[in-house]
């Protein structure tokens, strides 16, 4: 009977739980996900829902014979979309309170203007006279000539009034927009306000001369302006302020936004309440001028600096400033200009199909960073151009409901999900690395190593939404392609030293970027070297320098990779770089210690991927066939390269580096959270390797 009990009472305190906050704190609570899906699919029958979810403990979500119907498999995708904004948050930089409100971190993105814009918009609003109106309601109702008990349930019902002209701006705001909406809610509130100020003086001198008819007339006219002017205000500024955060701040800080919203709304009311009675013993009914006076104010300000956020994404916004200063026409001009370069690197064309339905990539960060120094910069198009951007980015807004037919869209991590109805996983459909912040290990045998394949990795990342990446290499010199590169990403390639064959090495260099980054996302484990001759010859040194770096070395970096996940409590991606050699020997030039040392990499990920599953640590490989580097440039100078092609068949040529980014990327990225085990052969010329 206890055990029921108990039972029962911790049912009933999930569902109270539930009532009391929202889908969205209750996943950063890491409240059961069953009861969290069940609020996100419909939250209008929230108390009824969660009765239900209590009473029936072991019924998960409902399935498509159920009476729920399809809205099963939109409940998951919201879900996700919550998890995925609350992941956003903890990962990126710069989205602490603090941060966003200095500035910090925050590259071209300027959130600290946008903090400002939010915190004082709330101000103006309660300076408006709204709370004067408020507080101050059933005095001016009984100067009306009401009595005080009428007085008061006249200004309670003023005060219920402007909730229905809310629904005005159901009609108007989007037609008209944000600025043109409080444009005209200023001038309709402050000619209310400077007309209740003249009446309630003519009230008062009626009343002081002993006419109280005459000033119940005034009071009566004075009292319908105030009913006018609660009327403008709810149709106006009482709904812009608070629907304004929510569409100008990006995805990741989007909530803190909002908070900082508040927070104006909280000092507008406060500095209110503690003024105005002093206000009112001074200068009596004139305190409305101010208000009017506000009004007028408020035009020229919201002209000046509040850009227009009506049918634009977030992606937009982040245009819109981009601009150093904070006038709305240099905003204006900065989006043109970005706009253009976009438009010209293609990074729009999708958005002409769907304009109405996107969101915001963090790829927009790095870009409008990137073009602000170098306009000719189109895709990340460096060493060779093969990183553009896996498939399409069509960015896709929280907002605005159903696709067409029954695939309903949300957004994970700034990639596009399509649920199909009656399903209950998304199925993530592009690839992007969502700001991730990844450390690339190479230790190759030739100093200047900062290039060949983890140059191209280094490069398909940062083209594919990564926000930083480290290359972390035994090399002092980090090499002109390094340098050139670091110049197309500006504060988002970074070199460190370490030597792969010491685990402690390995460990300083990951503290380093954990210090200087703030987190850390994936480990691309790319260190390795070869030796080109017949078993019989190696020497034991030889054997043992391969098999430190390749062998030894991978599995110390991935226990530091693993170490630093673990204790972020970050679902962290871990790559190896094995080799087809892997597979079966090299035909052309094979090398026994070598395929041993990378066979023993792949053979690694497996039992590596079964014991980290249960922290959520994802380990994967990619085993590249022949790729042109300094390494393998005499391969296709052969004199009898031709024949040895037509002999092996496949395509006829040496893979380019970036051409591997695909597949790092793919494993790092969220795409493939269901993936971990595996390794993903990247190999044109078949017969060789």
């Amino acid at each position: 009977m206890a055990s029921l009990f108990s039972q029962d009472a911790r049912q009933f305190s999930l569902c109270a739980q539930a009532i009391l906050y929202s889908p969205r704190k209750q996943v950063s609570l890491k409240v059961n996900t069953r009861y969290v899906k069940i609020i996100s699919k419909a939250s209008a029958n929230l108390l009824t829902i969660h009765a239900l979810a209590c009473l029936q403990p072991e019924v998960d979500l409902p399935h498509d014979n159920s009476p729920w119907g399809d809205d099963a498999g939109v409940a998951e995708a919201e879900l996700n979309s919550i998890k995925s904004a609350i992941e956003l948050e903890q990962h990126a930089e710069g989205t602490t309170y603090i941060q966003i409100f200095f500035g910090l971190k925050d590259g071209k993105l300027h959130t600290a203007r946008r903090v400002k814009l939010v915190t004082w918009l709330q101000i103006i609003q309660c300076w408006t006279g709204i709370a004067g109106v408020t507080m101050y309601g059933p005095t001016i109702f009984h100067r009306a000539g009401f009595g005080p008990e009428k007085s008061q349930w006249i200004s309670g019902l003023n005060n219920i009034f402007y909730m229905f002209s809310t629904l005005i701006c159901v009609f108007t705001i989007d037609r008209i927009g944000r600025r043109w909406t409080l444009y005209w809610g200023s001038v309709g509130q402050g000619i209310a306000m400077f007309l209740v100020g003249g009446l309630s003086r003519g009230g008062l001198d009626a009343r002081n001369s002993g006419n109280i008819d005459n000033a119940n007339q005034w009071g009566a006219a004075a009292a319908s302006i105030i009913y006018a002017y609660t009327f403008v205000f709810g149709a106006t500024w009482l709904t812009v302020p608070w629907l304004y955060p929510a569409e100008i701040f990006p995805l990741q800080i989007r909530a803190k936004g909002n908070a900082w919203g508040v927070v104006g709304w909280s000092i507008g009311n406060a500095t209110l309440t503690l003024v105005l009675p002093y206000i009112v013993n001074a200068i009596n009914e004139k305190m409305f001028y101010i208000f009017g006076v506000d009004n007028v104010l408020g035009i020229p300000i919201v002209w000046a600096l509040y850009p227009e956020s009506n049918q634009r994404t977030l992606e937009e916004m982040n245009l819109l400033f981009a601009a150093s200063a904070p006038w709305t026409w240099s905003a204006g001009k900065k989006f043109k200009e970005l706009k253009e370069e976009r438009d010209a690197a293609g990074l729009d064309d999708v958005k002409a199909a769907d304009p109405a339905r996107h969101v915001e990539d963090d790829e927009i960060r790095n870009f409008a960073e990137a073009v602000s120094e170098d306009p000719g910069l189109g895709r990340g198009r460096v060493l060779g151009g093969w990183c553009s951007g896996i498939g399409d980015r069509r960015l896709r807004s929280n907002s605005g409901g159903p696709g067409v037919g029954s695939v309903h869209s949300t957004v994970i991590m700034g990639s596009e999900v399509t649920t199909t109805a009656g399903s209950h996983l998304p199925v993530q459909m592009q690839v992007n690395l969502g700001g991730k912040i990844i450390a690339k290990f190479t230790q190759p045998p030739v100093t200047g190593a900062n290039r060949g394949i983890g140059l191209g990795i280094a490069e398909c990342c940062l083209a594919n939404g990564a926000s930083k990446v480290y290359s972390i290499d035994y090399a002092e010199d980090v090499g002109d392609e390094f340098k050139t590169l670091s110049k197309v990403y500006p504060g988002q390639l970074f070199a460190l030293k370490a030597d792969v064959t010491k685990e402690q090495s390995i460990s300083d260099a990951i503290d380093k970027v954990l210090e200087e980054a703030g987190g850390l996302h994936g480990v691309v484990v790319n260190a390795g070297r070869t030796n080109h001759k017949s078993a019989l010859d190696f020497t034991t040194e030889e054997i043992e320098a391969l098999f430190a770096v390749n062998l030894f070395g991978a599995f110390y970096t991935a226990r530091v990779a693993a170490r630093a996940f673990i204790k972020q409590n970050v679902k962290g991606s871990i790559v190896f770089t094995a080799s087809m050699a892997s597979y079966r020997p090299n035909k052309v030039v094979p090398s026994t210690p070598y395929g041993a040392s990378k066979g023993g990499v792949r053979n690694m990920t497996h039992t590596l991927a079964l014991e980290w599953a249960q922290y959520s640590i994802r380990v994967n490989s990619v085993s590249p066939g022949l790729v042109k580097t300094a390494m393998t440039y005499w391969v296709d100078r052969q004199a009898d390269w031709e024949t040895q092609l037509k002999y092996y068949r496949g395509i006829p040529r040496l893979a380019e580096v970036q051409e591997l980014g695909g597949a790092y990327v793919y494993l790092l990225s969220d795409s493939a959270s269901y993936t971990t085990s595996i390794d993903i052969p990247v190999n044109g010329v078949i017969g060789i390797c």
